[in-house]
């Protein structure tokens, strides 16, 4: 990977908080150019970072209607897990979800479909010949929360605060989430200075009723977006 493609973006200026909904008008998935890029991910561990295996993202445009984001990775194990979410274009509404997982051999390990529409999600998993009908309470009226930064890119702000509905499918879990605009950042990647917004973001696990802080030392993290 040699060149950054990034995501273009509308700068939204003000202060106030407000509440992001997929299909209110404020996203426009259409600003988001398509893009393939390799992450190398870490975690940290007794006060260390430690590498994991490389995280490998793409987006296109099937049609003129939908967006198809794809992260494809490897476990320790060394089975390459793939997780690929469509959305609706416009909005970024998620309207299907497919996981497929192979093992180190070729072999299908794992495969799971989910339709989303307003009401929950319907589905069927198949591990070896074992199927399961699936279903639950996450909804198209709830982002992505495996693919936050996509709806983020097309608001970016300096300051202030949004307050939206997420949700995690591989952990069946649904949040309130709150994001705060932390202003911007200059970014160098290949020869290239690069303008990102930083924006920290609070997530509350409904379920549970687990709370993870925002900040780049906090469970809830910090997005960089271009």
């Amino acid at each position: 990977m040699n060149r950054l493609t990034l995501l273009l973006v509308f700068v939204a200026w003000g202060n106030s908080a407000f509440t992001l909904s997929p299909g209110d008008g404020e996203i426009d998935g259409r600003k988001l150019a398509p893009y393939k890029l390799t992450w190398k991910q870490c975690t940290k561990q007794e006060n260390a970072w430690v590498p994991m295996s490389d995280l490998t993202e793409e987006l296109v445009a099937v049609g003129t209607s939908i967006l198809r984001h794809r992260q494809t990775s490897l476990s320790p194990e060394g089975a390459q897990i793939a997780a690929t979410t469509f959305f609706d274009r416009h909005s970024l509404t998620p309207v299907r979800m497919e996981t497929l997982v192979r093992g180190a051999n070729g072999e299908i390990l794992l495969t799971s479909e989910r339709e989303i529409s307003e009401s929950g999600y319907t589905g069927l998993t198949q591990r070896g010949d074992q199927q399961k009908t699936v279903s639950g309470r996450i909804t198209s009226n709830m982002f992505h929360g495996g693919a936050l930064g996509l709806p983020l890119a097309t608001i970016v702000k300096l300051s202030g605060s949004v307050e939206l509905q997420a949700s995690m499918m591989q952990f069946d879990g649904t949040y309130d989430v709150t994001v705060t605009w932390q202003g911007q950042h200059t970014l160098k990647y290949d020869g290239q200075s690069i303008e990102a917004y930083l924006a920290d973001v609070r997530w509350h696990h409904l379920e549970s009723g687990d709370i993870y802080p925002p900040g780049p030392q906090a469970s809830g993290g910090r997005f960089w977006l271009v």
